[in-house]
């Protein structure tokens, strides 16, 4: 029987939304990089909205066989377009930073302020 997730082993994603987060989100950090290294992926970006990518470091040292690693979004709860902000999640090992998302103009022109 030849293996399903052949065509995963060794992929990078870099999108993946969990838990913890103030939006609903089906699995945990831990538990999605759990299930990612069995299946092979090489490595994964935690995105999260509202907080920094501290607790990623956490998760690697529970986890091994996989590189984690997280982002920060320049969203009102990190200040905004905020440098220090910046220099700090790099420093925690955050491997991307994004410009406004949910407090971007367009967004709030669209949506309406969000409740967190």
């Amino acid at each position: 029987m030849s293996d399903p997730y052949k065509l995963l082993k060794g992929t990078p994603d870099l999108h993946i939304h969990a838990l913890p987060d103030l939006l609903e989100r089906p699995l945990f950090e831990l538990d999605i990089a759990r299930q990612a290294r069995d299946v092979g992926y090489r490595t994964i970006l935690f995105k999260n909205h509202f907080t920094n990518a501290d607790r990623i470091q956490v998760i690697r040292r529970m986890i091994d066989g996989i590189e984690l690693f997280g982002n920060l979004t320049l969203n009102r709860s990190m200040g905004g377009i905020n440098p220090q902000a910046v220099f700090a999640a790099l420093g925690m090992g955050a491997k991307e930073v994004k410009m406004p998302t949910t407090y971007a103009a367009r967004h709030l022109e669209v949506h309406g302020a969000c409740a967190y």
